[in-house]
């Protein structure tokens, strides 16, 4: 489940409508967006049944949150609520309980609508950033905005711009 998140191809969103808790706060962390609702919160929990973090926790709690915090929520198991959550930037929504599943519907939408490779080589670049010196991440961003200008669906979005319109990805003009 963890490499099926992280290996995905696309953006994936969580909805996160309860307790995400242990393996389920490493699932819900390794996602691109997370909406939470009102009620829902995040725990370690790992350590109250003898046990450390696993599912990508001791890798992906520092990176949210630095090595202190990440460090306090897997010792202690402490609880971190939804509001939290989105002050220290680990979801992207807080909604009433009864509207999570419908507004990370929503968000997923939204990005669905947007130019597939744009968000498939952001997704790659920003993941893949962690591996590399500054120097080499501009590399890489140089060679993708290249490649990435040169696509129909860069042309869609300019043209959409100048247009004062909203760019259809899904149907992109040829170029010529």
């Amino acid at each position: 489940m963890v490499h099926a998140v992280s290996d995905s191809p696309v953006p994936v969103v969580a909805a996160i409508n309860g307790v995400a808790a242990g393996a389920g706060m490493g699932i819900a962390l390794g996602c691109d967006l997370r909406v939470m609702a009102e009620s829902a919160y995040l725990t370690s929990a790992f350590t109250a049944i003898g046990l450390a973090p696993d599912s990508g926790s001791t890798w992906l709690l520092p990176r949210h949150l630095g090595v202190s915090t990440a460090l306090e929520m897997a010792l202690t198991n402490r609880r971190m609520p939804a509001e939290e959550a989105l002050a220290r930037g680990l979801c992207s929504a807080v909604v009433p309980d009864a509207e999570v599943v419908d507004r990370s519907v929503e968000r997923a939408q939204e990005l669905a609508d947007m130019a597939t490779d744009a968000l498939v080589t952001t997704r790659r670049l920003i993941r893949g950033s962690a591996r590399l010196t500054f120097d080499e991440a501009l590399e890489a961003e140089k060679l993708e905005q290249d490649r990435l200008g040169r696509t129909a669906e860069h042309h869609e979005g300019v043209n959409a711009f100048l247009e004062k319109r909203k760019p259809d990805f899904k149907n992109p003009p040829t170029r010529s």
